[in-house]
């Protein structure tokens, strides 16, 4: 069949379409499907590198809270951070003037997870106002210190208005292993140090819970019979706080002498040993003969006593004097020895 010129082209245009219709995908592949590679390789990378600059973001993140927390952190040694961390709760509560103070360090804590870090804990209970209170608790938390209150219990002791508060208080400070190693409560040799949080705020700002009386104790019943007077008896016996005056800490520091501390729970009294110096505490005078690590040396009434730390002072033993060597007699020489008389 004999096609004209027209015919020709419109045969040739049809082939054309048929063509590119079915092989458009191979034409694709071939001239652009580089480029599609490219550009998803290049969408892959975007997303890695945004990942990475978010774990980068997140560790410098870490990094600058780690730094700041080794700062606030107690010192790194348990040994050192428990008596630093007990003597200035005891010196805060007593700064407020709470009454029946007693401040008791606990057994420490380490992490569960990792040894990254040791709990100190330290058991309050004491008798106070509610102004008292707050004020102990708005100087705690000011304090620039890895700490907190993780149980507080209060009890009204009396029927009116502002009544007397029994407290009880349980504390626990932080020690990471990684904070800069001290001798100090904190870093830099600060005696005080403020937290950021609380640098704006005053204790005006809690004002309304100290006038606030929020733990009256409410009575309904008929007035109480008065309380008849106690039978007199034999006069009570002296109260002997040797059994509750511990030695809690002794010290070694570089270039200075060491020292060491007695504690008094009974009376919150403290007293510093040194080596050669008169003590006088629960009743009991002497004079610190040595101080070594974790024990002391002391003398008292002509006697040298042993104390060994966490020990209260009716635990210590005496030191006995080396008994002398007993003599060994000598052999007799036989020149010295009696002659038999001449028969």
């Amino acid at each position: 069949m004999n096609l004209d010129k027209r015919q020709k082209m419109l045969v040739g245009a049809l082939a054309g379409i048929l063509f590119l219709w079915q092989g458009s995908g191979v034409l694709w592949s071939i001239f652009f499907g580089p480029f599609d590679q490219r550009n998803t390789q290049i969408v892959a990378l975007d997303e890695q590198l945004k990942k990475k600059k978010d774990a980068k973001f997140q560790l410098d993140l870490t990094a600058a809270r780690t730094r700041i927390w080794e700062r606030r952190s107690l010192p790194p040694s348990p040994d050192i951070a428990s008596p630093l961390y007990h003597h200035w709760v005891l010196d805060l509560a007593s700064k407020h003037h709470l009454e029946k103070l007693t401040v008791t360090p606990k057994r420490l804590s380490t992490g569960i997870t990792s040894p990254v870090f040791t709990r100190i804990p330290i058991s309050v209970t004491a008798e106070c106002k509610m102004d008292q209170l707050c004020q102990f608790l708005y100087d705690f938390y000011r304090t620039d210190l890895l700490h907190k209150v993780t149980h507080l219990g209060v009890e009204s002791l009396d029927f009116k208005a502002n009544p007397t508060l029994k407290v009880s208080l349980e504390l626990e400070g932080l020690s990471l292993k990684s904070a800069p190693v001290r001798t100090t409560l904190f870093a830099g040799k600060q005696e005080t140090a403020v937290a950021d949080a609380m640098s704006k705020k005053s204790i005006a700002d809690y004002k309304s819970l100290s006038e606030a009386n929020r733990f009256v104790r409410g009575y309904n019943g008929p007035p109480k019979p008065p309380t008849p007077p106690a039978p007199p008896g034999p006069p009570p016996t002296p109260f002997d706080s040797a059994p509750f005056t511990k030695l809690i800490a002794t010290f070694e520091p570089e270039g200075a002498p060491p020292y060491a501390w007695l504690y008094d729970q009974s009376s919150n009294q403290r007293v510093v040993l040194t080596e050669g110096k008169d003590f006088e505490i629960a009743g009991i005078k002497g004079v610190a003969l040595k101080i070594g690590l974790r024990f002391i040396e002391v003398k008292v009434k002509e006697k040298n006593w042993r104390l060994e730390n966490g020990d209260n002072l009716k635990q210590m033993t005496e030191i006995k004097p080396d008994a002398p060597a007993t003599a060994t007699p000598a052999s007799t020489p036989a020149a010295e020895l009696p002659k038999k008389p001449p028969a």
